[in-house]
């Protein structure tokens, strides 16, 4: 079972996977963990095409 969060519109509870407020339908905020793990990724693989430019060929 997750943990519940609140509303940032009404307070009450909500789901922290809710996209909306059970209660008022607000929006809530999304954590986007699939875009942080892109950005390391790829930062990841340019750190190594720059350090096998210098040092590999």
């Amino acid at each position: 079972m997750t943990r519940p969060t609140h509303c940032l519109s009404c307070g009450r509870p909500v789901n922290r996977y809710a996209a909306t407020c059970q209660h008022c339908g607000a929006a809530q905020p999304q954590k986007r963990l699939g875009g942080v793990v892109g950005l390391v990724g790829l930062l990841l693989l340019l750190a190594l095409t720059v350090v096998w430019a210098l040092f590999g060929g």
